[in-house]
């Protein structure tokens, strides 16, 4: 039977897809941006149908969009009104109003309907990551931005590699919450592709959160943890197997980026140049925590912060792309942003039904690992989705 509700869920995390198939903006989002706006006018504005928790959420998470989309109409985004920036605003209300009429199914229905969305969304993930690895290998396959040829970068349908693995990661959260209500061949075979891709992406941040995630998802446990390990063993048997008969080349990026996670270990941040321009950039960003302001009001663009002398020695790139949203919230909308970005994301985590420090850890780690996590609607609406999707009292990550 149609549900409007469900139907915008799935044409939104879908929308990707059909981006990148068609590369035409308005085939991809309209649709949903449609059934947003039906969703919008059949729930909000009836009477009854939003509870008060419901409402303090949108008076919660309202302050910082309504001043993002100022920022957005008076300096637009690379001049264009309309982009993924302002989607990732966009989705929020209707989202919440669609989620909260998944939370009235029953609990069969409802885990039924999340897993099949997270399991079909990986499904195809896999699917376009090994078309773009027979791109690289054979010349034939699916498309890649010339930027990442030489990197062997596979980002999936989305703008990077490091966009795709924090969606990952919120969604193997969601897939542990659900594990007792799973059968053990369906949780593991989803556990398995979910690493493969995190691998895949070679982010190393999102690859030791997911481990961690995964080995102590109910504290320690040796039989879970013995169970653990032998999942993580056969993902990366099957990605070398993936690897030598599909990937080739293009695996190798993984392994360089594994292996810096070794030297940083033994070695320090110093020995890896990531790691040091960002450590570099966020003391700044600390040391001068005074002199934001009301921030430059103008995304991607907080070169007035660079023109220190303090700062001379920091990596221009990291006053356009700062690899922190809490950073770059600071020198995009100064005092006011990092007030009313709190204000949101509490607004939010407060309707999760189990650990909401261990989400709000994931949130402000997650949103370090791109240069800029603006753009990725996805991300946003992947967690407004674990925030607000009522979880089966059964699950590992106990309720706090």
């Amino acid at each position: 039977m149609f549900s409007l509700n469900k139907s915008f869920i799935v044409l939104l995390f879908f929308s990707t897809f059909l981006a990148f198939v068609v590369n035409f903006g308005i085939l991809a989002y309209g649709p949903f941006l449609l059934l947003g706006f039906f969703v919008i006018c059949n729930n909000f504005f009836k009477t009854g149908t939003l509870s008060k928790k419901d409402f303090y959420t949108f008076i919660g998470i309202t302050p910082f969009i309504l001043l993002c989309l100022s920022s957005y109409i008076l300096h637009p985004y690379q001049d264009k009104f309309f982009n993924t920036h302002i989607l990732a605003l966009l989705v929020i209300y209707p989202l919440i109003v669609s989620i909260q009429y998944v939370n009235t199914l029953s609990d069969d229905r409802r885990v039924d309907f999340l897993y099949n969305l997270l399991k079909y969304f990986i499904y195809f993930q896999i699917f376009v990551c090994v078309g773009q690895a027979l791109n690289y290998i054979v010349g034939i396959g699916f498309y890649i931005p010339e930027e990442f040829r030489d990197s062997k970068m596979i980002p999936g349908t989305f703008a990077n590699a490091n966009d795709l693995a924090t969606v990952l990661v919120l969604i193997l959260y969601s897939i542990l919450n659900l594990e007792k209500s799973l059968s053990g061949k369906k949780f593991v075979f989803l556990i398995i592709l979910i690493f493969i891709l995190i691998i895949i992406c070679a982010s190393r941040v999102a690859l030791i959160l997911s481990i961690l995630l995964f080995i102590f998802r109910s504290g320690f446990n040796f039989y879970k943890f013995l169970k653990s390990f032998l999942i993580l063993a056969l993902s990366g048997l099957m990605l070398v197997v993936l690897a030598k008969t599909i990937m080739g080349d293009t695996f190798n990026r993984a392994l360089l980026r594994l292996e810096a996670i070794k030297d940083i270990a033994t070695q320090g941040f110093s020995s890896d140049n990531s790691a040091s321009i960002r450590t570099l950039s966020y003391e700044f960003f600390l040391n001068n925590l005074g002199q934001l302001g009301f921030g430059t009001f103008e995304v991607n663009n907080y070169s007035t912060f660079a023109n220190t002398t303090d700062a001379s020695y920091i990596n221009e790139l990291m006053f356009q792309n700062p690899h922190s949203l809490i950073v770059e919230v600071g020198y995009w909308l100064g005092y006011i942003g990092l007030i009313f970005l709190s204000l949101f994301i509490f607004s939010l985590i407060k309707n999760h039904n189990k650990n909401k420090f261990l989400l709000l850890f994931l949130f402000l780690t997650l949103t370090n690992i791109p240069s800029s996590i603006l753009g990725n609607f996805l991300f946003f609406s992947f967690f407004v989705l674990t925030c607000i999707f009522k979880y089966p009292k059964t699950s590992d990550f106990r309720n706090e």
